[in-house]
């Protein structure tokens, strides 16, 4: 009698020691059972499973099966994601043989990977689903009989990355109280959660050209960094680290001289942030061709040694990177579009990974604007949301107030910003004159007419991978005559400006029409000869007096003397 007694709690020990397998979710309970039949399992009783759904690295304390603690320990819920529970129909747990059946059982982690899961030694039941899990990331199947069952991820929003993986699940599980079974579990999966990266885009210069004092476009990207786990207590093997994680945009052929010209860390979805060391990132610019611009935080070279452990311990903060580039040629339409990427990869294990990958973990773009492609192996490129800035152009024609007007060759403007931009343009200015291909001059040719070739219009921001709707913009400009054609009066004051509404694309948008200027007024000519006579008989008349005078005083001046 003793040595079965003592057999029976041998027994209930190895299932007390297996009742959890294939990942660290759950910890802080008791291995041991009280004695008594099957260890006072109730192989009728019905129980329920409860998945508590967290980012990685997030808890500050492992959880409790009994669920005593769900409430306390922390973590960053994972919302819509759908787990499946098979029940093992080879295992009865109502036997013990059931149990030793799942001593040291080793759960594959490609388990899940198929439509049904796959394990050489277990067959499955039909399966249960659970609902998605809530905003907390919980939720749970009740009326669970008593057996083994598979725990499945089977639906994820695209922002989790790495799926939990599978474990197996007994009911009941052995309570922290010895002699205590419980029936209600709860589990703690981890997922390894990458938020989308979020790019914005800011204009500075409202003219295009390869302007060497300037780009006139700069991007941010701006990637959460994701926590990983780090259970660096009972089981250092679960701690994860990055593999490497590359920040990359890929710019279209409208835009040149493209730069990486900061990469900073910031604490929030707002914040600035301050400058990541240097030594921690290696930045491509890629000099030949300037369109695939890229940041990576990479390990194990003299330079670089820090950088992904750096991202590590500032896990739930963001990475910024600013990237500023030329526009100099646009589409018929004005629209360049932009994406950028983020390409990263953990892994597992009891230190980090500091070997120098190689080669790139990912192949570059080959043409300007295409996205970079994944390598056997890799996991998915993550994309941004998209942007796109538009532009368009201004053209008229500058002629005189004659019917019909005579196009003027020599007029040279000026464009400016407008001060608002209302459904009306108003000739009001603002700013510096607008450089556009290096000039702030703008000059009629021979049939009068002027043409500023780019200017910025509008900008958008999509908030997924739709193309970001930019509806019927326009934007508001002033010219400004600033040198009038040969012969015309340049107009002053208010009379000098013109306001234009400027829409997207190469063609003839933005045309203003014609800009008249008045001849310039000169001093009347003589024409009839009338003038030329008056003056002729003046001085004729003139003379005559003259040589009257002289005779007088001759006459004079000789009856003085005697001489008459």
């Amino acid at each position: 009698m003793n040595k079965w007694l003592h057999m029976r709690q041998r027994m209930v020990a190895l299932g007390a020691a297996i009742v959890l397998i294939g990942t660290s979710v759950v910890s802080g309970v008791s291995a041991h059972a009280a004695e008594g039949d099957l260890g006072n399992i109730k192989t009728d009783r019905t129980g329920s499973i409860t998945l508590h759904k967290h980012e990685s690295g997030t808890q500050n304390a492992p959880g409790q099966i009994n669920g005593a603690n769900a409430n306390s320990i922390g973590g960053a819920g994972v919302a819509n994601v759908t787990f499946t529970a098979y029940p093992i129909s080879n295992v009865n747990l109502t036997t013990s043989a059931g149990w030793q059946k799942l001593h040291n059982f080793q759960v594959p982690t490609n388990a899940c990977d198929g439509n049904r899961p796959s394990i050489a030694t277990l067959t499955f039941g039909t399966p249960k689903t659970f609902p998605e899990t809530g905003p907390n990331g919980a939720t749970m199947l009740t009326r669970m009989a008593v057996g083994a069952y598979l725990i499945c991820e089977t639906n994820a929003p695209d922002t989790v990355k790495k799926k939990a993986a599978p474990f197996i699940v007994t009911l009941p599980q052995p309570g922290a109280t010895p002699g205590s079974w419980v029936y209600d579990i709860h589990a703690f999966p981890k997922n390894t959660v990458i938020n989308t990266p979020v790019k914005s885009v800011k204009v500075t210069g409202m003219g295009i050209g390869e302007h060497e004092d300037q780009r006139q476009v700069s991007f941010d990207i701006r990637v959460k960094i994701p926590n990983l786990a780090k259970n660096t207590g009972a089981n250092p093997q679960t701690d994860e680290f990055f593999r490497y994680f590359i920040i990359g945009d890929s710019l279209v052929a409208g835009y040149t001289r493209g730069q990486v010209t900061a990469v900073r860390l910031a604490n929030s979805e707002t914040d600035a942030g301050s400058d990541i060391p240097s030594t921690y990132y290696e930045a491509d610019n890629n000099s030949a061709t300037r369109h695939w611009l890229s940041v990576s935080f990479l390990e194990g070279t003299a330079r670089n040694t820090k950088g992904l452990s750096y991202l590590r311990d500032n896990a739930g903060k963001y990475v910024v990177v600013t990237i500023a580039a030329n526009v100099t040629t646009l589409p018929t339409d004005g629209k360049l579009p932009n994406t950028g990427y983020l390409i990263v990869d953990t892994t597992k294990g009891t230190q980090p990974p500091y070997t120098q990958q190689t080669a790139r973990p990912y192949n570059p773009p080959r043409q300007a604007g295409q996205a970079p492609t994944k390598k056997s192996n890799e996991p998915d490129i993550i994309p941004t949301n998209k942007v796109v800035t538009v532009w368009g152009r201004v053209q008229f024609t500058k002629i005189s107030d004659d019917t019909p007007g005579i196009p003027l060759q020599g007029a040279e403007f000026e464009i400016y910003l407008s001060d608002s931009n209302g459904e009306f343009c108003p000739p009001n200015p603002t700013g510096d004159p607008i450089k556009v291909n290096g000039k702030t001059r703008f000059t009629s040719n021979e049939r009068g007419i002027v043409e500023v070739p780019g200017l910025w219009v509008a900008s958008a921001v999509s908030s997924e991978q739709n193309d970001p709707q930019i509806g019927d913009p326009h934007r508001c400009y002033v010219l400004k005559e600033v040198v009038a054609p040969l012969g015309y009066i340049l107009p002053a004051d208010e009379e000098a400006y013109f306001p234009v509404g400027v829409k997207p694309g190469t063609t003839a948008t933005g045309n203003i029409g014609e800009i008249q200027n008045q001849r310039v007024t000169v001093p009347e000519l003589p024409l009839t000869g009338a003038s030329g006579t008056l003056i002729a008989s003046v001085v004729g008349t003139g003379l005559i007096l003259a040589s009257v005078g002289a005779v007088l005083v001759r006459r004079r001046q000789q009856m003085a003397e005697g001489e008459i």
